[in-house]
Order: structure tokens, then C-alpha cells, then sequence
């Protein structure tokens, strides 16, 4: 499974030569599923990315978050769908 951290909307384009869509965005910390978001497209990652980047500032906006450290950093991650 493929994923790569990502700071800028230049990263997202980066990695997502890679990554296949659809794939899972998401905070780099934490533990909870406060800005996970599965994309299907380029765009909508891209979105996605502004999107959480302008909401996920601070502690103090989704406690336990993982936003304490002053990174908003995200992660894009292959999604893998297995049908048992």
C-alpha cells in the first residue's frame, strides 16, 4: 500500500502520480477520523486538500485531533477495497 505526506497542492499533484484514485486524504497525526476523506478524482483531492488545510487550523477546532503540533500536514494513502 502507497502513501506519501503531503504539504502543498503541488505535493497532492505529485503524489497522485503515483497513488491510484480513488485514494484516502487525510491528517498525518491523530487518531480519529477528523479529516479522513476518500476522493475519486484529481480535482476533488485537490479540493479536499484546501478544504481540510482552511479547517483543521487548530487544536482548539477539533480537540484530540492531532493539530497540536502546529502541522497540518496530510497524507494521501492508496485505498484498498477487498471483497472477502
Amino acid at each position: 500500500m502507497q502513501s506519501r505526506r503531503c504539504y502543498t497542492v503541488e505535493d497532492i499533484h505529485s503524489a497522485l502520480d503515483e497513488i491510484p484514485l480513488p485514494c484516502i486524504i487525510k491528517l498525518d497525526r491523530g487518531a480519529s477520523a477528523i479529516g479522513v476523506k476518500l476522493v475519486v478524482s484529481r480535482e476533488e483531492c485537490v479540493e479536499e486538500f484546501i478544504r481540510l488545510r482552511s479547517e483543521l487550523k487548530e487544536e482548539a477546532d477539533y480537540p484530540c485531533a492531532g493539530l497540536s503540533y502546529s502541522d497540518t500536514t496530510f497524507v494521501l494513502v492508496e485505498y484498498v477495497f477487498c471483497l472477502l
